[in-house]
């Protein structure tokens, strides 16, 4: 003898009744568009019983879809910009060290001179754009750096934003 569920096979006329039913409202007004489910068949959750179409819906949908789209070309374009601008500050940076190290060598020109050929106001003034050269650079760095960080806050605000509008964009 074993313990365990017995199944029973009964085979007779009639119509199988259910013992329990349920009604499904909708969360919008509608035209019905298509019956996937028929009174006494089994459903599960998630199954798709009927299709309604409803013009706000359909309206609100339509909206979400195209703020995405304009999201979506929105953080392409600022992408863009960010690498142009990102460029062109690289280019500045490239200049700015030769022209450092331009300026560097003929300062150690001048130095290497024998004493009394170089006057001391060339010399001072090779020093002075030696360290605004320098200066330059160093600003120009640090413009390169903030606009790297701020270009991914950025990013990361029109992800979130995307993202945001997609969940609506599903929902609809």
């Amino acid at each position: 003898v074993r313990r365990g569920p017995m199944v029973r096979e009964v085979h007779g006329w009639g119509a199988l009744v259910p013992d329990r039913m349920q009604l499904v409202r909708a969360t919008e007004p509608g035209i019905v568009e298509g019956v996937y489910a028929i009174e006494g068949q089994h459903v599960r959750a998630g199954d798709r019983l009927g299709e309604l179409s409803s013009s706000e819906v359909e309206l609100a949908a339509e909206k979400a879809s195209q703020q995405f789209a304009a999201a979506r070309a929105g953080m392409i374009a600022l992408s863009r910009e960010q690498a142009d601008r990102r460029l062109a500050l690289e280019a500045a940076i490239a200049d700015s060290r030769s022209t450092l190290l331009t300026a560097e060598d003929e300062l150690e020109a001048l130095r290497s001179r024998p004493p009394g050929q170089v006057r001391e106001i060339e010399l001072r003034r090779a020093r002075e754009r030696v360290d605004a050269l320098a200066r330059r650079l160093e600003a120009d760095e640090e413009r390169l750096a903030l606009i790297t960080s701020s270009t991914e806050q950025q990013m990361a605000v029109r992800r979130d934003e995307l993202r945001w509008i997609e969940s609506i964009l599903d929902s609809q």
